[in-house]
């Protein structure tokens, strides 16, 4: 079924998303969930105003007749365009949005993730993984490989540092916008 993509205006920013008349003046609704396909927690206010004028797909109906809407999927499927946009052995740098005990996240661009298994962060510390990285840093990483199964890239921290000590002159290029 093809997404009907309607022009909207914002007419409030809510905790729970936006609230959004059609050209045709009817209201609309667009979930917090639907607003991005970003990993990381940002505010709705930062990217949208009202008064703005978007696109978004209608998604469905609310039972007091308000249509039900998506940003992210006007927007299109990010993950399909990165299996096209990055490689194997490729250096980037990317955002933490999730640490746990057997890995680390990271958004490398808006809705596109990697994972770094722990055995691929840089040298070990004595703090616990928890206390060494926080969501939010910034950490850079070489592309080991990929899962469409999961949507994400396999990553190694500790790979993309010993690149970088065997030659200080190298750099990782930040390949996203800078959303923190």
């Amino acid at each position: 079924m093809d997404q009907i993509i309607v022009s909207t205006k914002i007419t409030s920013i809510e905790p729970a998303g936006l609230a959004v008349v059609l050209d045709d003046g009817k209201p609309g609704f667009i979930r917090r969930t639907e607003l991005s396909w970003s990993h990381l927690p940002y505010s709705a206010d930062s990217r949208f105003r009202v008064g703005q004028v978007i696109k978004a797909a209608i998604t469905g109906h609310k039972a007091d007749d308000a249509v039900l809407l998506s940003v992210r999927h006007a927007e299109g499927e990010p993950w399909s365009r990165a299996i096209k946009k990055y490689q194997i052995g490729q250096a980037i740098v990317g955002i933490v949005y999730a640490v746990f005990q057997d890995a680390v996240f990271i958004e490398l661009e808006e809705g596109v993730g990697g994972r770094i298994p722990i055995r691929e962060l840089g040298p070990p510390s004595t703090d616990g993984i928890e206390q060494a990285i926080r969501v939010g840093d910034c950490l850079g990483v070489e592309i080991t490989g990929l899962s469409d199964e999961h949507r994400h890239f396999h990553c190694s921290n500790r790979i993309a540092l010993k690149k970088i000590a065997a030659r200080p002159e190298a750099s990782l290029r930040m390949e996203h916008k800078d959303r923190v």
